[in-house]
């Protein structure tokens, strides 16, 4: 098998000295078609020409058949990353930032390979993440609910304890055991049980709970933008998977968090965890300020209708400008047209009496408020026709 890391230690220079930046050295084709993939671009245009391509190619292909890395013969591929593009360093989570991301599983979770979501970014090496509405379909990835004894689903789970140490015990998280950056949580650290399940009942307040798939091992860096971030409400009860990652629940106020816990008796001599940290990456799991997570969730709708109505009170008066300046212009077209502009002031005036139109409203009433000039400003603008065509008479 390749060895990557040794791969892009000895390509990484070579692309470097032409200006260009690796994205990503991959295998794959299996024994039948193998091919080692080199995927860099121009960090200026983020593209590869064919020139560089063919460029790169010569300068490894030089040094891979000298350096011989790869034990059996393969093909080498040379290309740019392409619309599908991987983000494979942490400088990629900030440049597309706020665009959909796709996560493709090495293994089926809950029977799904492909998962997605908005990338939010990164604040210095720390990848962002928006907390999210709890829900059952978006937690199966990561363990499930229970139900009533009603439903119909009810027994397709089962709690797990290898050891047959099921414990319930009642804990406490106080707001100050979890570091917080403004109006954020930062989480540096996640945690899992292989020998059981943990079910878990915030019972007196808001809380947030961050959560990884059980297959991942945080090994490269890009993997944080799998942790993904859930807001609980009081008596949501949740169960974990077995290995699922995990940190918290969280108090988001400033009471503390009081929640009911089942979980091995011995959790701790199966307590894994990892540094994101020593991943490179950490993991910023961002709850706003005013206590809600976007727009999708409820709590944020009257602060979403104010932020709407101010943005529409600053864009009325440019709105209404530009519908004023394509009115001129239709009332120039309609007065080239017909050649009659008594017959529009006619118009005019008639329209003003039906209406009850104000004819001449003040200049900052008109700039905020009216998508049409003003009557007086039309009907003076015909009379200069008027005025021109009498001139132009013999």
């Amino acid at each position: 098998m390749a060895d990557i890391a040794a791969l892009t230690a000895l390509i990484e220079p070579e692309a470097k000295a032409l200006g260009l930046a690796l994205v990503r050295v991959k295998m794959f084709g299996g024994n039948s078609d193998p091919t080692l993939q080199v995927m860099a671009e121009r960090p200026d245009t983020r593209q590869l020409t064919i020139d560089d391509c063919a460029d790169l190619s010569r300068r490894i292909s030089d040094l891979l058949d000298e350096a011989d890395p790869i034990e059996s013969e393969y093909r080498l591929e040379v290309s740019s990353p392409g619309i599908d593009r991987p983000l494979t360093r942490l400088a990629d989570f900030a440049d597309w930032a706020g665009h959909e991301a796709r996560i493709v599983l090495t293994a089926p979770v809950e029977g799904r390979k492909q998962l997605t979501g908005n990338l939010v970014g990164i604040d210095g090496d720390r990848i962002t993440i928006d907390a999210e509405p709890f829900t059952p379909d978006a937690w199966r990835e990561f363990g499930w609910v229970p139900v009533a004894d009603s439903d119909p689903t009810d027994g397709i789970h089962s709690l797990e304890f290898s050891w047959e140490d099921a414990h319930l015990n009642y804990i406490s998280h106080a707001p100050d055991e979890v570091e917080h950056r403004g109006g954020e949580f930062v989480v540096n650290r996640l945690y899992h049980h292989d020998t059981h399940t943990q079910a878990l009942m915030p019972v007196n307040c808001r809380s947030l709970i961050a959560v990884a798939p059980a297959f991942l091992n945080f090994s490269h860096a890009e993997q944080v933008g799998s942790v993904r971030a859930f807001l609980l409400d009081p008596l949501a009860c949740v169960v974990l998977h077995r290995g699922t990652w995990h940190y918290g629940p969280y108090p988001l106020g400033d009471e503390p968090l009081r929640l009911l816990n089942l979980q091995g008796r011995r959790y701790q001599e199966d307590n894994a965890f990892v540094d994101l940290d020593e991943g490179r990456a950490a993991l910023r799991a961002g709850v706003g300020r005013f206590g809600y997570a976007n727009v999708a969730d409820p709590a944020g709708l009257p602060w979403l209708a104010l932020v709407l109505s101010i943005l529409g009170l600053v864009a009325m008066p440019l709105l209404n400008a530009f519908s004023r300046h394509v009115e001129r212009q239709a009332d120039d077209f309609a007065l080239a047209l017909t050649r009659d502009p008594n017959g529009f002031i006619g118009a005019m005036e008639r329209l003003a009496t039906l209406n009850l139109a104000e004819r001449r409203p003040h200049p900052l009433k008109e700039a905020l408020l009216y998508s049409h000039p003003a009557l007086e400003r039309r009907i003076a603008r015909a009379r200069v026709r008027v005025s021109a065509s009498v001139e132009e008479q013999p």
